[in-house]
């Protein structure tokens, strides 16, 4: 696709996201939409384009279109092959920027806050919003990028192995979540669904992957595997937290 045609498709299914999204927090009730609709999609605008910038540091030529409230960043027809035959640790590197990014906007948002340039209210929303991006992106389905990386990892994984990466990985969460639990009460109930999706999504990774993938020459290492899990459920707890900071943004 011709980077002339995919800014401006880009640009076009954002703004026809933005009125989703302004719709929908009208129809949730929300006393500033325009807001809520700005935050999304200036956050899900930012979360493609690290996946994008990702994508082409290891010479993958993309794009990325907004369709329906969710947001991808594609490599063009020409470099789909290229992108196969990258070594899954770049493949978890992309598949994570975007959560990465949503980060770095949570931690902006903040010293903004601690600057003045923004009300304290503002600072939470942006927060918690985008904590739910990353807790959403993060679950282990196929169209998610938690499922692009969490295929990477289970196939570079030997499969001996595969079923002690669960546990470790959702007992840490789940900790992080009683935890929560304890402090935010019954605010935090709402999150156990996600819980229980992440949890699917890594059991059925780990019996569903390829029983040669760590055999591949394209596989992570025993380090990269170890590495790339604890940035995962590092990005899944921070994405708890930071959406768990207010009760709701709609106000």
């Amino acid at each position: 696709m011709s980077r002339w045609v995919g800014i401006p498709g880009a640009a076009i299914t954002a703004a026809l996201n933005w009125v989703v999204f302004f719709l929908g927090a009208q129809m949730l009730h929300s006393s500033r939409p325009e807001f809520i609709a700005t935050i999304l999609i200036v956050s899900l605008v930012i979360h493609e384009l690290a996946h994008l910038i990702t994508m082409e540091a290891y010479g993958i030529k993309g794009h990325i279109a907004f369709l329906a409230i969710l947001g991808g960043a594609m490599p063009d027809k020409d470099y789909e092959r290229v992108m196969q035959r990258l070594p899954w640790t770049k493949v978890a590197a992309i598949a994570l920027a975007g959560a990465t990014a949503c980060v770095i906007v949570i931690i902006v948002s903040f010293l903004l806050g601690l600057l003045k340039v923004l009300p304290l209210e503002d600072v939470l929303r942006i927060v918690s919003l985008n904590g739910w991006i990353i807790l959403l992106c993060l679950i282990p389905r196929w169209m998610f990028d938690g499922g692009y990386f969490i295929k990477a990892l289970f196939n570079s994984i030997s499969e001996d192995r595969d079923a002690r990466y669960v546990e470790i990985m959702t007992s840490v969460i789940g900790i992080a979540m009683i935890a929560l639990l304890v402090y935010k009460a019954k605010h935090m109930l709402q999150f156990i669904p996600v819980f229980f999706l992440i949890f699917w999504g890594l059991q059925f990774w780990s019996t569903h992957d390829n029983p040669r993938g760590s055999r591949s020459q394209l596989a992570m290492t025993r380090t990269q595997q170890a590495r790339w899990a604890v940035y995962y459920v590092f990005l899944v707890i921070v994405g708890l937290v930071a959406a768990a900071t207010i009760k709701t943004y709609m106000v």
